[in-house]
């Protein structure tokens, strides 16, 4: 003589299983269900049919697999994948597999995927794109081959010396100033970058070069300000070139660095008749205003 198992006995060996299971009789009426199931529908008792709390396709697959829509007491809908095993004259037991757990490690997962994303893109000290993220944003513009824009390549001046007398914690607070006022100064949609230690870069889309040399005049002026270090005042000064697509669209970014550079050496060789002079007079040092054109 066979020994066949109950309804409860069924569920209370899987009680501990991660599935839900529950045990259905022939005619629908739920004989039994294990601890993972009365967790899901909010209720210790089993429900009075299937039905009640489970849809499922009304055409079925031959391997006893699909997947519905499990509704717990209060409402809350999981998706589910059920697998059906029958036994001869006895009652269906039903496996449930909560397919909404991986959805949302799917959705977790692409959220952690966009802010990767993001952080390889952006400077980690001031919280602009780095220059990675500002050679993609250049690439996104350059592919469209009927966009405006200009490049401004940015080097703050001396910075060395702020690195020395202050040490990194002064210069890292420094760098941190000038990225805030880039991007008070710019317009929205353009995009600022810290490229290297003590350089910044911006793109411009859609910028005419009238606006871009005002630009450039505005943001001379702006990081051209004093910060406190160590109980000190710093002035800080930066040197910009500028470039237009209108005169190479993919040329724009040696061109920029190149004007950048050359006004360096202009500026150096002003400073050092303008110290000589100094030492003669002594008289102050004057500012040097970058007069160059757009590149």
């Amino acid at each position: 003589m066979q020994n066949h198992l109950t309804p409860h006995q069924i569920a209370t060996l899987l009680d501990d299983a991660e599935q839900g299971v529950w045990v259905v009789a022939a005619d629908g009426r739920v004989l039994s269900t294990n601890r993972t199931m009365r967790r899901w529908l909010e209720t210790n008792e089993p429900p009075a049919a299937s039905s009640d709390h489970l849809s499922l396709p009304t055409r079925r697959p031959l391997d006893g697999r699909c997947e519905g829509e499990l509704v717990s007491t209060t409402g809350i809908r999981r998706r589910v994948r059920v697998t059906t095993t029958e036994s001869e004259g006895g009652p269906l037991v039903q496996l449930f597999q909560d397919l909404s757990v991986g959805q949302a490690l799917n959705r977790a997962l692409l959220d952690e995927v966009t802010r990767m994303a993001r952080i390889a893109g952006e400077d980690e000290l001031t919280g602009v794109h780095n220059r990675r993220g500002f050679a993609e944003a250049l690439n996104r513009i350059q592919e469209d081959p009927n966009a405006r824009f200009g490049v401004l390549l940015i080097d703050v001046d001396d910075f060395k010396q702020v690195n020395d007398g202050f040490g990194h914690a002064g210069g890292d607070e420094a760098l941190i100033a000038v990225a805030r006022r880039l991007q008070d100064t710019l317009r929205a949609g353009d995009i600022v970058a810290r490229v290297g230690g003590d350089e910044f870069a911006v793109v411009l889309p859609g910028v005419e070069e009238a606006a871009l040399l005002s630009l450039r005049e505005r943001i001379r002026r702006t990081l051209q300000f004093s910060i406190e270090l160590c109980g000190r005042e710093v002035g800080l000064t930066a040197t910009i070139g500028a470039a237009h697509s209108d005169h190479g669209r993919d040329t724009v970014l040696k061109r920029a660095d190149e004007q950048m550079y050359a006004s360096k050496r202009r500026r150096g060789e002003i400073m050092t008749v303008c110290r000589a002079m100094a030492d003669r007079t002594l008289v102050p040092l004057p500012l040097v205003r970058d007069e160059a054109a757009v590149g």
